[in-house]
């Protein structure tokens, strides 16, 4: 369906009601084309703007043009049926000039989206009630007058919203970037996005020959062989000093490489008392050894039965 027709057909659904309703009152509605002169007052000066309603509602005939050419003065209730090309002029302009000329009610019909909108001047410069185009609108200021367009309105199809879109296309009013046609279909699933698969690893090659495994008892054996033999340390020679007399072994020490000076040492400080004039009674010294100078035997130190020193 045209936009042109459509507009035609609320329009005059509209009107049709309003003139049934109004039939036998003075309250009489009328249709575009119809010239409308609105007066503005301000201190010191009048502005007078001509508009061409869709519908208007007019309640005091002294205001029709003499000559019967249009209206002097404000309509009690005005319709204007939205397009595209007209909302902005329709929504913006013309409601001040209608809110500050003294019409009481203001109705804007979108076909569009369908719904009513009701400025309701006269309970309020802001007082707006909002409709379906398909709900029974009361006229506000006029007490049991309801406009229904479900006669004339079936449910619009979705080209004919786009036509009217499109036409209003020229003075600069865009189309929706979704129509409604787009919405009602199911979603699409996206492909998933390549994946990238990551370039092949080299990795490095194996050892050539792996090492043998060793023996481990071999390999302690052949470290105590190369291991050079320990002189006594600070440990032995202190278990030594605490140890008693008796326990000091000579021969082992002699074995372990110690110099007769460390002997004498040892046996010195093995003694915890001082020598009896009679320790050495009977004492013979093996061949070739000699005691260092100055060494006398401790007293009551007695050599263990069955020890013999070493030939040096």
């Amino acid at each position: 369906m045209s936009s042109v027709v459509l507009h035609q057909d609320i329009a005059g659904e509209i009107f049709a009601q309003f003139k049934a309703f109004f039939k036998g009152k003075t309250e009489k509605p009328y249709i575009a084309p119809l010239d409308v002169r609105l007066y503005i007052d301000s201190p010191g000066k009048r502005s007078v703007t001509m508009l061409k309603p869709d519908v208007i509602v007019l309640c005091d005939p002294a205001k029709v043009d003499a000559r019967g050419r249009g209206i002097q003065g404000a309509p009690d209730l005005v319709v204007e049926i939205l397009s595209p090309a007209s909302g902005y002029k329709d929504r913006v302009v013309k409601q001040k000039v209608y809110q500050e000329a003294g019409v009481r009610e203001y109705w804007l019909v979108d076909a569009s989206s369908q719904t009513i909108e009701v400025c309701a001047f006269a309970e309020g410069p802001l007082v707006r009630y909002g409709y379906k185009i398909t709900d029974a609108v009361p006229a506000r200021i006029f007490e049991g007058c309801v406009i229904d367009l479900n006669d004339v309105l079936p449910p619009l199809q979705f080209e004919d919203v786009e036509d009217m879109w499109e036409e209003g296309a020229v003075d600069g009013v865009t189309a929706p970037s979704v129509s409604p046609a787009m919405e009602s279909l199911p979603e699409l699933a996206m492909p998933a996005p390549a994946v990238e698969m990551p370039v092949a690893m080299e990795l490095p090659p194996p050892p050539a020959e792996a090492p043998a495994e060793m023996d481990m008892d071999a390999m302690m054996a052949m470290a105590a062989a190369e291991a050079p033999a320990e002189a006594p340390g600070e440990a032995d020679i202190a278990a030594m000093m605490d140890a008693p007399a008796a326990e000091v072994d000579i021969s082992a020490m002699m074995d372990a490489g110690s110099s007769e000076a460390d002997i004498a040492a040892m046996m010195a400080m093995a003694g915890a008392e001082a020598p009896a004039a009679d320790a050495t009674a009977g004492f013979e010294m093996p061949e070739g050894f000699e005691m260092p100078e100055g060494f006398t035997m401790p007293e009551g130190l007695e050599m263990p039965e069955g020890m013999e020193l070493p030939a040096v």
